[in-house]
């Protein structure tokens, strides 16, 4: 598929090495601050500092977890996607269990669709993160196919017509991964009349959705906004997996801390379901899961002071990311004096964009400007700042 490149570890490595001081680097997915480095949280900051006072006082222990994970930290995720107000949530019919990040959370969602629930049929979008179909295949699926998603005309908008008709024609029972909000690699999300109608067509063939939600948060700043989708499915009475992570939302990239979150319409299949995951994915597989990152999050999430921190600190970099959509597509419309020729960098949303440069332009940019991006055009928005803004302009 479109999306797939077999290169980019060799530009991550040419990124990396390069000594120029034009270098932008918008090829890795990492959130970085104005001054162009990897951003920690105040609020992480603060939790860990009380977890090292714990540790030091014989408080807090390096032990393990379990196999379904810190049942605090599974708790708060199934909140944080479904929300508190979740019907599923409270009639038993949810269980959320502790992954390697997001990865992992797909990792073993996959794998217990296809193993367990048998399911034969896999689609993607066109264009999707390039690892997606490597884990589908590994989890056992042979039959994976993709669906329509960036209008080829323009790379840079939804082809709406072309996903619902490549839908329509599925296989009864197929899994359908849908990225719940700020789309990697394109930034390009349907808007909720388009999640709606995604809905009903998802309904009448009776497919199975597995939201990746990788970047909740990100793109509004609040998590039960960008939620939006996967809640919508909930409340239509929909099975469903979703994998989460906090990398993102709360900056947690090298602690792999994520959960998989399982909706059934009947508890006692939650909980037989729970049980198998755990001894035929889990344990034999990716096996416990770190529990630095998981703590982290309870801290802040149980401590009032600093939730409203870390929903502030969320906020902003929301906000930042806007800004910079908007900063850019202004100075590059008023460099070719065409105005809304770049709308598309405002319409999409979250930490990715998909530029709608062809490969020449991208290798252009790549090795005469420093400005690293996927060959795709696929950049992170955040590598952008206005110390820079204006040379990538």
């Amino acid at each position: 598929p479109e999306g797939v490149l077999p290169s980019h570890l060799g530009l991550i490595d040419q990124c990396k090495t390069d000594t120029s001081p034009f270098k932008v680097n918008g090829i890795i997915g990492l959130y970085a601050d104005e001054e162009g480095r990897p951003y920690v949280m105040e609020s992480v900051k603060r939790a860990e500092m009380e977890m090292a006072k714990d540790v030091l006082e014989g408080n807090l222990f390096h032990e393990y977890s379990t196999s379904t994970g810190i049942r605090e930290y599974t708790n708060f995720a199934m909140e944080i996607a479904l929300g508190q107000g979740s019907l599923a949530v409270r009639e038993g019919r949810v269980c959320a269990l502790q992954t390697t990040g997001c990865l992992g959370a797909l990792r073993v969602a996959m794998e217990s669709l296809c193993q367990q629930l048998h399911r034969t049929v896999i689609y993607f979008p066109q264009q999707t993160w390039f690892l997606h179909a490597n884990i589908a295949n590994k989890s056992g699926f042979e039959d994976i196919r993709y669906y329509r998603y960036v209008n080829v005309a323009t790379n840079c908008d939804l082809d709406f017509e072309g996903l619902l008709d490549d839908l329509k024609k599925a296989p009864a029972k197929a899994v359908v991964v849908l990225q719940a909000v700020a789309h990697n690699p394109t930034g390009i999300d349907p808007d909720v009349k388009q999640w709606e109608k995604i809905l009903q067509v998802v309904q009448e063939r009776e497919l199975f959705p597995l939201f990746d939600m990788a970047y909740q948060g990100l793109v509004s700043g609040d998590v039960d906004k960008d939620a939006f989708a996967p809640r919508l499915f909930e409340q239509a009475g929909m099975e469903l997996m979703i994998a989460t992570t906090g990398s993102k939302n709360f900056g947690l990239y090298s602690e792999r801390t994520g959960a998989l979150i399982i909706v059934s319409n009947n508890p006692d299949n939650v909980s037989s379901l729970e049980t198998t995951i755990v001894k035929q994915v889990i344990r034999p597989g990716p096996g416990l899961s770190p529990i630095h990152g998981a703590t982290v999050v309870i801290r802040i999430l149980s401590d009032p002071v600093l939730k409203e921190q870390w929903k502030m600190e969320l906020q902003a970099i929301a906000d930042r990311l806007r800004t910079v959509r908007v900063k850019l597509r202004s100075l590059i419309e008023a460099l070719n004096q065409k105005p809304n020729s770049w709308k598309h960098l405002t319409d999409q949303q979250g930490i990715f964009s998909f530029l709608g440069l062809s490969l020449e332009q991208c290798r252009y940019l790549i090795h005469e400007k420093r400005v690293y991006l996927y060959e795709n055009s696929r950049i992170n928005m955040a590598a952008i700042n206005m110390n820079n803004v204006e040379y990538v302009a």
